[in-house]
């Protein structure tokens, strides 16, 4: 869809979500899908109506950062690869990962075990909502690669397939977004979200640099599990090109 098209598509959907007639189910549905809409292309609720230059008030704009633990001591590839997808399907954010960090249980108090955080950063709703994304979609591949391969994600063809549907997403989200500023050169409504999405991320960069008192630093990649199992890496790709996240669902505590 272009910019218009996604326009329209929520005031449809808005329209639903306000209508009295509307049964719960059905108003539930339609803001699931509203803020998975909004958030894949950066479009908010004013955005909706005319005169939006695409500024942004960088001054407005809640900061936050919000964790999640690695389900392994150390990052692996497919999470490496769901993180950059989680960042650029919510536009205006990042993410950086610590090693050998003490790992808290659900009520705050250090254990005796390490683990790998992985943080996400950017205005504050966002930064959260990519944490929600990372369970929802952490949970789904965990399920699918269980059911097909029966075995841990860490290991074998499980391992390659998650590591396949992580870049399916990913594949399939930068084709979007190709397509997005493509419209962007002759569409100047497509160019206000291109333009909002460059300036909150310079912002949100500035921010957690601040924060942490220091330019962030690239590491090193992790390996690759995709030797393990070529057609399962393939399926993954697959499946992952055609699964589309956006769950409504409160993100949990660190697990």
């Amino acid at each position: 869809m272009n910019i218009d098209q996604v326009k329209n598509k929520l005031k449809k959907l808005f329209a639903v979500a306000e209508c009295d007639a509307s049964a719960d189910g059905e108003v539930a549905n339609a803001m699931a899908a509203a803020s998975a809409l909004m958030n894949a292309h950066q479009v908010t609720r004013e955005d909706l109506t005319d005169n939006d230059d695409g500024t942004v008030n960088i001054d407005d704009l809640k900061f936050g950062k919000h964790t999640r633990y690695s389900r392994y001591s150390a990052i692996t590839a497919w999470e490496s690869a769901l993180c950059r997808f989680i960042v650029e399907f919510v536009p205006g954010t990042g993410y950086y990962v610590e090693k050998n960090c003490i790992r808290k249980n659900q009520h705050g108090m250090a254990t005796n075990k390490r683990a790998t955080i992985i943080t996400f950063y950017g205005p504050d709703l966002d930064a959260q909502f990519c944490c929600e994304i990372f369970d929802e979609v952490v949970y789904f591949i965990a399920a699918a690669a269980s059911l097909r391969y029966g075995n841990a994600m860490a290991r074998g063809q499980a391992a390659a397939y998650a590591e396949g549907f992580a870049h399916g997403l990913l594949d399939a989200n930068r084709e979007e977004v190709k397509q997005l500023k493509q419209v962007a050169q002759s569409d100047s409504t497509a160019l206000v979200v291109v333009n909002r999405s460059l300036a909150v991320s310079k912002a949100s960069r500035g921010w957690i640099e601040t924060e942490l008192g220091g330019r962030l630093r690239k590491g090193r990649g992790a390996r690759s599990a995709a030797h393990k199992g070529v057609g399962a890496y393939n399926q993954g790709k697959v499946d992952g090109a055609g699964y589309k996240p956006g769950s409504t669902r409160k993100a949990g505590y660190l697990e």
